[in-house]
C-alpha cells in the first residue's frame, strides 16, 4: 500500500513554471514560513486522491477527510488564512468564506447558491429563503448595500497631500455602526452616502448589518489618518448625523482595519499582546468605551500568535488576508470621540514598531505618547489622555470637546 510520504515524493506538479514533487513544495513552504494558497491545496488534494472527486464513491468521503486532516497537520502553520468549502471541497481564503445557518463554510464559488437573510443574520440556501424576506428586500433603501458588499467596488485607497511618501503606508478602514433615531427620514441612506462624496470621489458606503436593531454601518475605503481627518467633516457637520445614534445604544460598535503589509509579524505579535494583556485591560477598555466579550473576546496572547488566524469575534481579528481588525470599540458619533480611538490605533501601530517585547504595558505606551512628536501628531487622543489624568501635559486648546461631553451626558 502506497504511503502518504511515498506519494508526496513521487507526484510532481508545476507552480509558476517550476516543476517539483509535492514533498519539495511542502518543504519549501514550511521553511520559508509562507502561507499555502487555495490553488496549491486543491492541487495536492486532487493528486493525493488519485484524481477522484466522486461523492457517490462509498470510500471517497472517508478518504477525503483523512487526506484533508493529514494535509492540515503537515501545513498547520501555513494554512491559517484558508479554509475548505463544505459544499465543493475546494479551498478558499478565509476572508472570502461565508458561513451558513448550519455553520457550514461556503467558498466564493458556491456562495451563489445562498442568499443573505437579514432576519436570520446569516446565509441561507435559495430553497430556504422565505418569500416575506423577498418582500422586505424590495422595501430596502437602495443606498444601503447588503453586508457582504465590497467597499472597493465603489472606492479606492485614499491618501492626503499631507502624507509623506513611503512604501506600504498605513491604511485604515473604519466600520462605524449606527442606529436610526425616531422619525428618521427614509432617505437616510442617500443622505449619509452624499456626506461621504468628496471631490468627485466616494469615501464610504452604507451596508446593512444583522446585529443592529434598525440601523446600518458606515464603511470607509482604506485611507491614511490624514485622509480620514479630511473626509469625515461633511458628515459631522451635515443633516444625516442628526437622525442617527451610536454611543447611546447597546447594539453598535466600531471596527478599525489596518493594512497587514505595513506590519511585520513581530509588530502584529506586539499588538496582540498589548490589547489582550490583563494588565492593560482597564486602560484598553477605558479607551474603547466598552468591554464586549460577545463581539470582541480577549484572551492571553504571545508574540508567536501573529502567525495564526483567529475567530472573527476576537478583540483583534486575524482572519482577514489583507488587514488586521480591531473590534473593541463602542460606536461613537462625536467627532473627537471617534478620532480619539482612530488616533489610538494609529499611535499603537507606531508604538509596536519602536518598543521592545519586554515593554508592552500601558505605562510604556503612555511614555511613548508623552514624546513631543506624538503629542503634536495625536492631539485628540493625547488630549483625552491628559483629561483622564494618564498624561501630565495639557490638552490642545484647538480641540473642541463639546460633542464628546454630550455623549457622556447621554449615556448618563
Amino acid at each position: 500500500m502506497t504511503t502518504l510520504l511515498t506519494k508526496l515524493r513521487s507526484e510532481v506538479f508545476e507552480i509558476d513554471r517550476a516543476e517539483n514533487t509535492l514533498y519539495v513544495w511542502i518543504k519549501t513552504i514550511r521553511e520559508n514560513d509562507e502561507q499555502a494558497s487555495p490553488g496549491f491545496m486543491d492541487k495536492m488534494q486532487h493528486i493525493l486522491l488519485n484524481g477522484t472527486n466522486d461523492n457517490n464513491d462509498v470510500h471517497y468521503m472517508s478518504r477525503h477527510r483523512d487526506v484533508v486532516r493529514r494535509l492540515e497537520q503537515l501545513l498547520k502553520e501555513n494554512t491559517n488564512n484558508i479554509q475548505i468549502c463544505g459544499d465543493c471541497d475546494a479551498w478558499d481564503y478565509e476572508e472570502d468564506i461565508v458561513y451558513t445557518y448550519e455553520d457550514n463554510a461556503v467558498c466564493s464559488s458556491c456562495r451563489d447558491n445562498y442568499r443573505y437573510s437579514e432576519s436570520r443574520d446569516t446565509y441561507v440556501s435559495e430553497d430556504d429563503y422565505y418569500e416575506d424576506e423577498e418582500e422586505n428586500e424590495s422595501e430596502r433603501d437602495e443606498y444601503i448595500y447588503e453586508y457582504d458588499e465590497d467597499v472597493m467596488e465603489h472606492c479606492n485607497f485614499t491618501s492626503s497631500d499631507k502624507d509623506r511618501v513611503e512604501v506600504n503606508p498605513l491604511y485604515m478602514g473604519i466600520e462605524l455602526e449606527v442606529e436610526r433615531r425616531n422619525n428618521c427620514p427614509y432617505e437616510i441612506g442617500e443622505m449619509t452616502t452624499d456626506d461621504f462624496y468628496n471631490k468627485d470621489k466616494q469615501f464610504a458606503i452604507m451596508k446593512s448589518d444583522g446585529s443592529l436593531t434598525n440601523g446600518f454601518e458606515i464603511v470607509t475605503c482604506p485611507a491614511t489618518l490624514n485622509a480620514h481627518r479630511e473626509n469625515w467633516d461633511k458628515f459631522f457637520k451635515g443633516e444625516a448625523i442628526k437622525h442617527l445614534k451610536s454611543w447611546n445604544t447597546d447594539t453598535t460598535g466600531m471596527h478599525i482595519h489596518i493594512s497587514r503589509n505595513h506590519l511585520t509579524q513581530l509588530d502584529i505579535g506586539k499588538l496582540l499582546v498589548f490589547i489582550n494583556d490583563n494588565k492593560n485591560e482597564d486602560f484598553v477598555n477605558h479607551i474603547a468605551g466598552r468591554n464586549s466579550d460577545q463581539w470582541a473576546k480577549k484572551s492571553n496572547k504571545k508574540i508567536s500568535d501573529a502567525l495564526l488566524s483567529s475567530e472573527k469575534y476576537e478583540a483583534v481579528n486575524m482572519s482577514h488576508r489583507n488587514t488586521i481588525e480591531f473590534r473593541i470599540f463602542k460606536g461613537n458619533l462625536a467627532k473627537q470621540g471617534m478620532f480619539r480611538v482612530v488616533e489610538f490605533v494609529h499611535a499603537l501601530v507606531g508604538f509596536s514598531k519602536t518598543t521592545s517585547m519586554a515593554k508592552l504595558s500601558y505605562t510604556d505606551f503612555i511614555k511613548y505618547m508623552e514624546l513631543p512628536q506624538n503629542r503634536s501628531e495625536y492631539k485628540i487622543f493625547y488630549g483625552w489622555l491628559s483629561r483622564k489624568s494618564y498624561c501630565i501635559g495639557k490638552p490642545s486648546r484647538s480641540i473642541d470637546w463639546t460633542d464628546e461631553q454630550n455623549n457622556l451626558k447621554e449615556i448618563a
